[in-house]
């Protein structure tokens, strides 16, 4: 039995997509055009998304760190392999600290290579071993079944779900996934005034924006369905926020 987690939240949440020039280019780029492009025009500003990210923390309403929120639950002391998917510049390393094993490796997987120094440095304060992929979900296939402790993603998943069955694959079958994600209504003040906007120069073409398309693929009301056929136990925690 693999256990599976799913933290949601109504609201934003340091490291989660924020309400930049970029997610505004995000949200009404076609739904055709390259995904993996999309995602990388988004996040490619390291700098301007450690800043908002900082922001963000510092003005949610809820004040409990929801990573660490999501973590507590679990025994990890015998842990020493974890993989974090959409890593960025380290999301879950801080929380990591004392609770691995002392020979655990983090290894962190994303498709922006310029998160490699923030991601090592966050392990390095965390005393977390780590090594870091910038090639993307590719580099899942080069994983052996079986061979991961912990996997994590946070605010992430819904831009790869198909990733779902490997990560069921590589986990061993003690092992535990910690997903976090958003529901429909994050963002939707934002979301509203654009399309208000879109629709009054004639421009809403579609009833849902991308970015709504992109979210819902995982989200608190998707992501339940999508992990049931491959994880034998899954616990949904409610993040209000």
């Amino acid at each position: 039995m693999i256990p599976g987690g799913l933290f949601t939240e109504n609201d934003k949440e340091s490291g989660g997509p924020a309400c930049t020039e970029e997610m505004v280019i995000m949200m009404l780029r076609p739904h055709s055009e390259s995904h993996e492009s999309r995602i990388v025009e988004v996040y490619r500003k390291v700098d301007d998304h450690r800043r908002i990210a900082d922001m963000i923390r510092r003005h949610s309403t809820n004040p409990e760190d929801i990573r660490a929120l999501a973590l507590d639950p679990l025994v990890l002391t015998d842990v020493r392999d974890v993989l974090e998917l959409g890593c960025g510049f380290g999301s879950f390393a801080g929380n990591l600290k004392g609770r691995l094993h002392p020979d655990a490796t983090l290894t962190g997987l994303d498709i922006i290579a310029g998160y490699e120094p923030f991601f090592r440095d966050t392990c390095l304060h965390s005393g977390i071993h780590c090594r870091f992929f910038s090639s993307g979900l590719s580099q899942m296939d080069t994983f052996a079944d079986a061979s991961y402790d912990l996997v994590l993603c946070s605010y992430a998943l819904y831009f790869f779900p198909h990733a779902i069955r490997h990560i069921a694959r590589i986990l061993r079958p003690t092992g535990a996934f910690i997903a976090i994600t958003h529901d429909r209504n994050n963002m939707g003040e934002l979301i509203g005034l654009t399309k208000d906007l879109l629709l009054k120069n004639d421009l809403l073409t579609e009833e849902r924006l991308p970015v709504e398309i992109i979210i819902d693929r995982f989200s608190g009301e998707t992501g339940l369905t999508a992990l049931e056929p491959w994880f034998g136990s899954i616990r949904s925690i409610e993040y209000r926020n």
